[in-house]
């Protein structure tokens, strides 16, 4: 790993010290990114909560997941990234913790994607 350097002022990054990505890189971890965020985020219902943590800790029951499920669902299937024909979305506890599996198709490459988060 290599120290932070400063020119002028500013940090200075080379190539090989940041690892980017990009199309379908970072289309499911762009949507999980939402998915975990306060409002304005992909998951913000005033029923439930800005944001999946809240809504899982105050609504832990089968019924509230389903919903939750539904409501995961729908928000994906508006992001143009994504085939809405192939999302899927799984809401499992385990734990005391939140399972959250997405599957679909990338609207940019056809390239089936899959991605899961835990909170």
């Amino acid at each position: 790993m290599n120290d932070i350097k400063l020119k002028n002022g500013e940090i200075e990054l080379g190539e090989e010290d940041i690892i980017l990505v990009e199309n379908d890189d970072s289309t499911i971890q762009d949507i999980f990114t939402k998915l975990q965020t306060t409002i304005g985020s992909l998951f913000c219902d005033e029923e439930f909560g800005t944001d999946l943590i809240h809504f899982f800790h105050e609504n832990n029951d089968p019924f509230q997941m389903l919903q939750m499920q539904q409501i995961l669902s729908q928000a994906v299937k508006d992001d143009d990234r994504l085939d809405p024909s192939t999302v899927q979305v799984e809401v499992k506890t385990e734990n005391n913790q939140l399972h959250i599996t997405i599957y679909g198709t990338s609207t940019l490459t056809g390239q089936h994607l899959k991605n899961r988060i835990q909170l």
